[in-house]
């Protein structure tokens, strides 16, 4: 690996030096420079380019060059070739965002050849889920995928902008402090808040008036899950069959598909299967271990955090509306001070609230560690001790006016979210043999997974995403006797060895990137104790 630039150097050495910062704000500081580098690999790739090989981490290939038991296998470009399965199993962005992509490229004009099932055992896909009710601020990995699938100007209008950030901090007596900074370079394009589902919902409008939603090769089947990926014959000579159960009913369907992409999340159930299967073919612990989460240690992983929705109109402080206030404001962030900042770790928390748009609701989240009193202390998982808790914790607000009482009630009662570990796997894709039947893909959390220090979760998967596209393009015609053929081998191979290497990158970052923005208190104590097999990743 060669020397860091100054430019990146300096952008380590300010990760290094970071100290606390408001426990709100889940700032991507270093995503915008290492994502460049990515963006300039993509480029490359549809440019005809491979990418294999390239990478912040240098060269990665696995034993003799590629993935183990792959061989070439190419699909034909011409004639009237009938339609083939791509199962895609998640419906969040890494889900939604892998179905646009493949359809763009797999699908290029009039030969359509594949079929796209989305599959996610939520219904609908775009409802709020307390529990995810986080915002995400789309960066320059996020954007490139935006403005390739013309998603640019729907963003801006149901994000808000984040170049700038603007904070409106109020202590217990309702005074007032405003703060304002930017983490984003001059050069790159302003980044948006956005919530979780208003994101969903976007990119699934997109897929639906997409080529390929219109003329009915995309379909998204919300209400069904996954149920198992199986290979059939010996190491899946035969192929894989996934079989697919609808939630509400129990009915179970099942699917050839040529493809399998895994968008499922960090209980990926694609991944699972990848798992059982590396170990049933052995080869020894390197190729039985190529796709178990590696984790690593970090401040900020193993903290908890609760999310509070409140009234999108909730009355701000005494303070902000003798200034003219009154009501939040889209574009601005708040942050409440507890009564105990200082005083008693065991109950201090910190009230973020982040910017959004829309005005129907606005989310808090209070992140803390996960011995803290309100995971802990029994009291607070009922509603009137909770409610005692808030009024006590935050005088400065009117919590009357700002929550209903059932929403005190699930917060109470609601099991808290915890960060994870940085962690990745030694594997990003696999392929059948023989003759190669079938091919599989792992994308967003199923492969990597980080706590929310970098703001890395989203951008990562839809750059993993544009990345399966890439590879797929720069293996479109790879010889002039065989124009418009896939030979998805090379494909799955330059993907694995990119997208490998930048998650092992992307992992040992986070453990100095901004593990303390949280102002978790008492997190060294606790944190050597907790278990840690010892890998290597």
């Amino acid at each position: 690996m060669s020397s860091p630039t100054p430019s990146r150097r300096a952008t380590l050495l300010m990760f290094a030096l970071t100290v606390l910062v408001p426990a709100h704000a889940f700032l991507p500081f270093y995503a915008a420079t290492l994502h460049s580098h990515r963006g300039a690999d993509l480029r490359a790739a549809r440019s005809g380019v491979t990418c294999g090989n390239r990478g912040p981490m240098g060269p990665r290939g696995l034993r003799g060059g590629g993935l183990p038991g792959m061989m070439a296998m190419t699909v034909g470009g011409g004639g009237q070739a009938p339609m083939r399965d791509i199962l895609v199993a998640g419906a969040g962005p890494a889900g939604l965002g892998s179905a646009l992509e493949l359809d763009k490229v797999l699908n290029t004009g009039d030969q359509a050849r594949f079929r796209i099932t989305v599959v996610d055992p939520v219904s609908p896909i775009t409802a709020f889920d307390p529990a995810k009710g986080f915002m995400y601020l789309i960066r320059l990995a996020g954007l490139m995928f935006m403005q390739r699938h013309t998603l640019m100007q729907s963003l801006e209008d149901q994000g808000v902008d984040g170049r700038v950030v603007k904070q409106e901090i109020f202590d217990t007596e309702g005074k007032l402090s405003k703060k304002s900074f930017s983490m984003t370079p001059d050069a790159q394009p302003s980044p948006y808040w956005i919530t979780r589902e208003d994101f969903i919902a976007l990119l699934e409008k997109q897929v639906k008036l997409s080529p390929g939603g219109v003329a009915g090769r995309i379909v998204i089947r919300d209400g069904w899950g996954l149920k198992s990926l199986d290979r059939i014959g010996d190491k899946g000579a035969g192929g894989l069959t996934a079989t697919l159960r609808e939630e509400a009913s129990g009915k179970e369907e099942t699917l050839e598909p040529f493809l399998v992409v895994g968008a499922d999340g960090l209980r990926s159930k694609v991944r699972a299967s990848l798992v059982e299967w590396a170990k049933q073919d052995g080869g020894g612990a390197e190729l039985e271990q190529r796709f178990d989460m590696l984790p690593v240690k970090s401040p900020a992983a193993g903290l908890k955090y609760k999310v509070l929705s409140l009234a999108g109109d909730f009355p701000l402080p005494a303070e902000a509306v003798i200034g003219g206030g009154g009501t939040p404001e889209a574009e601005m962030a708040y942050v409440m001070v507890s009564t105990y900042a200082g005083k008693d770790v065991r109950k201090e928390t910190r009230l973020g609230i982040l910017p959004r748009k829309s005005k129907d609701r606005r989310t808090a989240n209070i992140i803390t560690w996960p011995d803290h009193a309100l995971f802990s202390d029994p009291e607070l998982a009922t509603e009137q001790g909770m409610r005692a808790f808030l009024r006590e914790s935050y005088p400065q607000m009117d919590w009357d006016k700002a929550v209903k009482p059932e929403e005190i009630k699930r917060f109470a009662e609601a099991t808290p979210g915890r960060f994870p570990d940085p962690q990745t796997t030694k594997g990003a894709a696999t392929f059948l043999l023989p003759e190669g039947k079938a091919g599989v893909v792992l994308v967003g959390d199923a492969l990597h997974a980080y706590p929310p220090d970098l703001g890395q979760g989203v951008n990562h998967a839809l750059a993993d995403v544009s990345l399966l596209g890439a590879s797929l393009e720069a293996h479109n015609s790879l010889a002039a006797e065989r124009p418009g053929e896939v030979t998805l081998h090379e494909a799955l191979r330059a993907y694995d060895e990119e997208a490998c290497g930048e998650a092992k990158a992307l992992v040992r970052l986070m453990q100095i990137g901004a593990p303390w923005q949280y102002s978790q208190p008492g997190a060294w104590p606790w944190l050597p104790q907790r278990p840690h097999p010892p890998q290597q990743i």
